[in-house]
């Protein structure tokens, strides 16, 4: 078995490791702390890269179990339980946002479980955003983040047959000409972990 015991447990670890970590890195958002978050969001994306690479359909039912167990979504509560809560749910999104787990995404979404991860995708998408002005400020919004990934994650599965991911992806393409939703990828191309997702973004602007 090796020093790692079964790899039932090395995965377990490993999974362990990223909840523990993004967990952490919610913490230090939510209490201001956003240069230490960001290199505990560094330590996040590795252990989501692994994730994948060890078993991308666990990776996957990891992304649905952590976004659902951060239910419900509510941006009018500004307790920090609620803040920490929209970043993990913004997290286990991540997952799910994952080009490489695409096509478990379709397999989800046309079973009969997929319409509650179609309804989060649907209020994520739609949230009325006030973005700070300086990116900094973006420590105490969260659902900035859920509703940046939710957009990607409908744009890059759109036109796969399955029309409520269709008309999101449509609702997505809009925002991306808010000048709120600009701001914010924007905000997001200035910060080493979100370049990534906001140059996605800019993709689907032009």
């Amino acid at each position: 078995m090796g020093i790692w015991g079964t790899p039932e447990t090395w995965t377990r670890r490993l999974e362990n490791e990223f909840l523990d970590a993004a967990n952490q890195a919610a913490g230090f958002e939510v209490s201001g702390r956003s240069d230490e978050a960001g290199k505990v969001w560094d330590r996040t994306a590795d252990l989501k890269n692994r994730i994948i690479t060890n078993n991308p359909d666990r990776a996957f039912n990891l992304g649905i179990r952590l976004t659902m167990s951060n239910l419900p979504i509510d941006i009018v509560d500004d307790s920090d339980d609620s803040k920490i809560r929209m970043w993990n749910l913004g997290t286990g999104l991540d997952l799910v946002a994952d080009k490489r787990l695409s096509s478990q995404f379709k397999d989800f979404i046309e079973k009969s479980e997929g319409s509650k991860l179609l309804d989060i995708l649907n209020s994520c998408v739609n949230f009325e955003l006030k973005v700070p002005d300086d990116f900094y400020g973006l420590s105490d919004h969260p659902e900035c983040y859920a509703t940046a990934i939710s957009m990607l994650i409908v744009l890059q599965n759109e036109q796969q047959g399955i029309i409520e991911v269709d008309r999101l992806a449509q609702t997505a393409r809009l925002r991306l000409r808010e000048p709120e939703i600009i701001k914010l990828i924007d905000h997001y191309s200035k910060i080493s972990d979100t370049q990534k997702l906001a140059v996605r973004l800019q993709g689907y602007s032009s």
